[in-house]
């Protein structure tokens, strides 16, 4: 939760702005949580290692009886990801 929380101050830092103040250039791109789940479980998927949305750690793909990856699981705070 800790990457969530240090990257939503700045979201709503450019909220803030008047709606004259802010150009599509000055908007700091910072991806939703839709978009930070969504990137996890493609490279998931791809049987890669990634970082652990909640803690940065590396997180390992999991699998189940096939040979596709059912989820993740983080191998510092044990969160999962499925």
């Amino acid at each position: 939760m800790t990457l969530l929380v240090e990257r939503t101050p700045r979201l709503f830092e450019s909220l803030d702005r008047a709606p004259a103040a802010r150009s599509p250039a000055a908007i700091d791109p910072v991806p939703s949580l839709d978009d930070l789940i969504a990137r996890v479980w493609r490279e998931l998927g791809a049987h890669r290692v990634v970082e652990c949305p909640m803690c940065a750690s590396p997180m390992q793909p999991e699998y189940g009886v096939h040979a596709l990856p059912v989820g993740g699981r983080c191998s510092s705070c044990g969160s999962s990801l499925r």
